[in-house]
C-alpha cells in the first residue's frame, strides 16, 4: 500500500515537472512548510492527548461500581 502511494507520488511529480516545471517548482517550494507544519500538529496534538488522559484516565472496567 505504501509502495503504490508513493510511486503514485513520484509518478505525479515526474509528469507534473514534464508538463510546467515552473509550476511544479513553485509547488514543490511548498513541501518544507507542510512538513514542518505537520510535525508541529504531530507534536502539539500528543502532548494535548496527554494532557487530556492525565485529566480523564480512560475507563479501565466497564462494570458500576455499586
Amino acid at each position: 500500500m505504501v509502495i503504490n502511494f508513493f510511486a503514485a507520488f513520484v509518478t505525479g511529480f515526474v509528469l507534473a515537472y514534464a508538463t510546467s516545471w515552473r509550476l511544479a517548482l513553485a509547488m514543490s517550494a511548498m513541501l518544507p512548510c507542510i512538513g514542518i507544519t505537520g510535525a508541529f500538529m504531530t507534536k502539539f496534538l500528543s502532548g494535548y492527548k496527554q494532557y487530556v488522559y492525565h485529566l480523564c484516565p480512560p475507563a479501565t472496567s466497564l462494570k458500576s461500581a455499586s
